[in-house]
């Protein structure tokens, strides 16, 4: 949510959160035909960050590879869209001019 929010500028309002125990889909793009694409891998966060780190371009790396067939079964909860735009209004000062003091 914040990677898309801040690094591709999409506005707090077209970001949905779908809730997905598993952390295996990491990300999700809706297109205006209403295909989808996701960016999948193990539950382990290096997998998007080094995404993003090194868009467009792909690197070897020695984390473990997705087995898609053992995986298991997937499940989410549902989207979320109360309290995005409030997250992201605590998120926006401190990106102009430093940490917000605590709520």
């Amino acid at each position: 949510m914040i990677e898309a929010r801040w690094l591709f500028d999409v506005p707090a309002e077209r970001i949905e959160v779908v809730l997905h125990p598993q952390s295996i889909v990491h990300s999700v793009v809706e297109f205006v035909d209403g295909s989808l694409i996701a960016q999948m891998s193990p539950n382990d966060m290096r997998f998007p960050v080094l995404y993003a780190l090194t868009y467009p371009d792909r690197i070897e790396t020695p984390l473990p590879r997705l087995d898609l067939p053992r995986s298991g079964s997937w499940s989410s909860s549902g989207r979320k869209r109360s309290g995005i735009p409030r997250f992201l209004s605590r998120i926006t000062p401190s990106r102009r001019a430093g940490p917000l003091p605590p709520s």
